[in-house]
């Protein structure tokens, strides 16, 4: 196979920053898009997610069905790639975004900035 050949130069750089890993290695699977056509049957071999074209960022779009508040569910929120940022990035910023837009964005930071615990403290600390 094609892809084959990258093998050794993917080792190369893993060892190169993790030196560590050298002698550990037991399999090295490299897939290509050719490989998520065969095993998933996506077109073209896309790994996942919406077309991203233009029409996707189009306002009346994002307002209508990309809002992270469900529509006529209230308490209910929608999160993932697919919502406004495509791929597992932007799956992860659309979660904070969703997680911003439920608990305001400044008891978000808090949140962060404070650990785990800042949920049951959030009271006392925004008086």
């Amino acid at each position: 196979m094609q892809q084959e050949k990258f093998k050794p130069m993917f080792l190369e750089r893993l060892y190169k920053y993790y030196p560590k890993t050298q002698g550990h290695i037991t399999h090295v699977e490299i897939s290509t898009p050719l490989s998520a056509e065969h095993f998933i049957n996506s077109p073209d071999g896309a790994s996942y997610g919406l077309e991203w074209t233009g029409e996707h960022f189009e306002q009346k779009l994002h307002d209508d069905f990309f809002n992270p508040s469900v529509q006529k569910i209230d308490g209910m929120f929608m999160t993932g790639e697919a919502v406004a940022f495509g791929g597992f990035y932007g799956a992860l910023a659309t979660g904070y975004a969703t997680a911003a837009h439920i608990l305001g964005l400044p008891r978000l930071l808090l949140m962060l900035a404070l650990d785990r615990d800042a949920q049951k403290n959030m009271p006392k600390l925004l008086e």
